[in-house]
């Protein structure tokens, strides 16, 4: 079985978050790294260019298995892509609810925060955590 690629790493999320541009989506990276510490209750690690929040450890029926953040984000090029690995009916219809966004299996991508109502977005972080803890208890 191939060793996962996506690890925390040492760098610092502050100097990562500081080179962020343009500086609107530095500013929404900042306040993304705020919220998501709120929600999740734990300082950012990042994970190779992406921002993580607490961890967990997956075994899939497969036997893969590693571990990886339980919520994060990261600046793109062209977006910011948040990262709310749990998934289901309910939950994908209040990603899609979210406002101005495009979706993957557990990826919303955004163009800015005032693009998405952040009540909802918090809500929905708090959803995912709950839901991938029940899936994967440590």
């Amino acid at each position: 079985m191939s060793e996962n690629k996506t690890k925390p790493t040492q760098q610092s999320p502050a100097d990562y978050l500081a080179q962020i541009k343009p500086e609107q989506k530095r500013l929404d990276c900042i306040e993304l790294d705020k919220i998501m510490q709120e929600i999740s209750g734990h300082k950012c690690v990042m994970w190779g260019n992406m921002f993580g929040y607490d961890q967990y450890h997956y075994k899939y029926d497969s036997g893969r298995e590693g571990d990886i953040f339980l919520i994060g984000f990261a600046s793109r090029t062209k977006n910011i892509a948040i990262y709310a690995a749990a998934y289901d009916d309910e939950l994908d219809q209040k990603k899609a609810e979210l406002g101005k966004v495009k979706l993957g299996k557990s990826c919303i991508y955004i163009n800015k925060l005032a693009d998405i109502d952040i009540n909802k977005l918090k809500e929905l972080l708090k959803e995912s955590m709950r839901i991938t803890r029940e899936r994967y208890p440590q």
